[in-house]
């Protein structure tokens, strides 16, 4: 992504350059500061809590997402897990459903020790809308009155880049 913001700027500052205009001309910091900020809207942070009263440890059981700040995954999508936990710990493959007819799903991966209550997510595309999308979340246990909240604090990013750029 950064090299795609280089581009863009090099390419502005050498049209602005060709035009004999002085290259942070208005229309040049305006072009510019759409070009960055256009790549940075596609990128944050992303908090969610995770309820799993309804999940005992069996494939195929979901816990569902009650709060979320992005769009792409509303509340009350559901996190379905591949395996239960083996021992101590969690370590599978889940996919992210929103709810509603024709969504598009994420694909990631936990892993969580259920002694300290602590882990990580990892999600790396999916179909449809997260077919660019990839985060890295912290997972902490959180105190509520029904014992079965969890919290999913990181970065996430969506790379809308076509296909053509993966070519040498």
């Amino acid at each position: 992504m950064m090299y795609r913001v280089a581009l863009r700027v090099v390419a502005l500052l050498t049209m602005a350059a060709c035009s004999e205009r002085d290259p942070m001309s208005p229309g040049v910091r305006a072009a510019l500061h759409t070009s960055v900020e256009g790549d940075a809207a596609r990128s944050g942070y992303l908090h969610a809590v995770k309820n799993c009263a309804d999940y005992h440890g069996l494939p195929g059981q979901s816990c569902t997402l009650t709060f979320t700040n992005l769009k792409q995954i509303p509340a009350g999508s559901l996190v379905i897990y591949a395996r239960g936990p083996v021992g101590t710990s969690l370590d599978t493959d889940f996919i992210i459903a929103p709810p509603g007819p024709g969504n598009s799903v994420a694909y990631g991966h936990v892993i969580l020790d259920l002694v300290t209550r602590t882990g990580s997510v990892t999600i790396d595309g999916g179909t449809g809308q997260f077919r660019h999308f990839t985060a890295t979340i912290s997972i902490a246990k959180i105190v509520t009155a029904d014992g079965h909240d969890w919290t999913w604090d990181g970065p996430y990013s969506f790379n809308d880049r076509g296909d053509e750029e993966l070519l040498p």
